[in-house]
């Protein structure tokens, strides 16, 4: 749940898929767990004018098991930057539905147990 200053200059909205992606294959490499999940976040506000450059890159970032949940449209507090806290608690629960719904759609006979 990141990106907003990303939206401040041009060159940094444009490199934030590529860092995106870079984040996800470092993070599953670091932890050794090539297909961890990531939810990302979609940006509903920026700092700068770049928001809906981030935003397609978001939109954009085809790896599997990165899921995007998009907080557009979700309100605002007074800052008009971040999400008041209405937007955060329903934020919550769509993000639990995405992880939901992930899980229910994987295959249980790929799922290995610890104790086999």
């Amino acid at each position: 749940f990141q990106g907003e200053s990303d939206t401040i200059e041009v060159d940094d909205a444009r490199a934030y898929g590529g860092k995106m992606e870079r984040l996800v294959a470092d993070l599953r490499e670091d932890l050794g767990s090539p297909n961890l999940l990531v939810i990302q976040v979609g940006l509903a506000s920026g700092e700068g004018n770049y928001t809906d450059i981030v935003r397609d890159a978001q939109r954009s970032i085809n790896l599997p098991n990165v899921i995007l949940v998009d907080a557009m449209g979700l309100p605002l507090s007074d800052d008009q930057l971040h999400l008041s806290t209405e937007a955060q608690l329903r934020l919550g629960e769509m993000l639990a539905q995405a992880y939901l719904e992930f899980e229910s759609s994987r295959d249980p006979k790929a799922i290995e147990s610890p104790h086999q």
